[in-house]
């Protein structure tokens, strides 16, 4: 009986690693998003300097944080900077984060150790290349600005996009939530999106026509007038 034991012992310790391998693999981590704060800052070239600044709050212990920023296939997200704070500790530039391009944009896997019970702060810095098309008679920026494919609901959300200065023929539309908020100031050439309980699968779009002199450098052009289409599409 004492060898049989000997010979059976190793396959249980095998199984047991793998019921303990699978188990840890199979664990979801338990969080929330408290927090989605997106400011879109409109460059002349045509591009956005997006700064996304995410709040989670975690139940238990995580190894990394993941997030996609889905583009259209002409698209391409550039100079790239994570920042990580997590509770009660100094804010800091992390180069601990990969990047990779995917079918539908760009993965980003930020590696970080945040303990149980206790919130994270991560914040991506990118631009994004032909965020904005210019025609004869129009800018327009069409932008999912607070995406649509979280698998948790965000507590509280705000988008902003940021012109260069005062712009006086601006019009935009928000395409989200029920309850949300949207406010235009032209003299600060802002315009600023909030909502609440935010489903995770409705994110937040904006739509945006300016003057073509905001974005003199673009070289992202279609050759026709776009200005009633959008009125029209949008019924105001």
């Amino acid at each position: 009986m004492k060898i049989k034991f000997m010979k059976v012992m190793p396959y249980l310790t095998i199984l047991l690693l793998l019921f303990l391998y699978v188990k840890n693999v199979s664990a979801e981590v338990d969080y929330r998003i408290e927090n989605n704060v997106t400011t879109a800052s409109i460059k002349k070239d045509g591009s956005i300097a997006v700064k996304k600044q995410i709040t989670y709050k975690f139940k238990s212990q995580s190894k990394g944080i993941f997030y996609q920023q889905n583009l259209a296939p002409s698209q391409n997200l550039v100079d790239a900077k994570v920042k990580i704070q997590n509770e009660n500790q100094t804010g800091r530039y992390s180069h601990d984060f990969s990047l990779q391009k995917v079918n539908s944009g760009y993965h980003f896997a930020v590696y970080n150790h945040v303990k149980p019970n206790s919130r994270c702060t991560v914040t991506y810095f990118y631009k994004i290349t032909q965020a904005i098309t210019n025609y004869r008679d129009i800018a327009e920026l069409n932008f999912m600005i607070i995406g649509d494919k979280w698998d948790r609901d965000l507590d509280h959300a705000k988008a902003v996009v940021l012109f260069p200065g005062p712009v006086k023929n601006i019009k935009a539309w928000a395409h989200g939530p029920l309850n949300g908020y949207l406010k235009i100031d032209k003299k600060k050439g802002k315009i600023t999106m909030t909502a609440s309980n935010l489903d995770g699968h409705v994110g937040i779009e904006v739509h945006t026509i300016f003057p073509l002199s905001v974005t003199s450098k673009n070289k992202n052009i279609v050759d026709r007038t776009h200005r009633a289409f959008v009125l029209k599409q949008e019924k105001n």
